[in-house]
């Protein structure tokens, strides 16, 4: 049996990475899943994520020139349709990605990473 997604864990990398390395991998990681800057937020939970790229979000956030409550929140969604014994797990997740993601410029490996570990178990469960 495979292990959900929200059971694995993040190792640290054998070397050190430039800025100019994570810079180009966090980019090559909005090119590959089609994600697109900046985030959309919702009030109501707080939550914030990255929305795909010519989806409906995108379009009708592109259309009504916002970033906020644009839809349903789908980390709301997603952490409902979670199994109920991972459910904390996803909130920690989203509540971690939220604190450390939301005014950052610059991102180390671990901040790289978490945002992919967030947005697979967002997209792809």
């Amino acid at each position: 049996m495979q292990d959900h997604l929200l059971h694995k864990k993040y190792t640290e990398p054998v070397r050190p990475f430039s800025k100019l390395e994570l810079k180009e991998k966090r980019n090559s990681f909005f090119y590959h899943t089609n994600l697109s800057l900046p985030h959309v937020s919702h009030t109501k939970c707080g939550h914030l994520y990255l929305c795909k790229k010519f989806g409906k979000k995108f379009k009708t956030m592109k259309e009504s020139d916002t970033t906020v409550d644009v839809g349903n929140c789908s980390v709301c969604w997603t952490i409902f349709h979670t199994d109920f014994n991972l459910k904390k797990v996803g909130g920690d997740l989203a509540k971690e990605y939220n604190d450390i993601i939301a005014s950052k410029k610059s991102f180390t490996h671990y901040e790289i990473e978490l945002e992919k570990f967030f947005h697979s178990w967002l997209y792809n469960k």
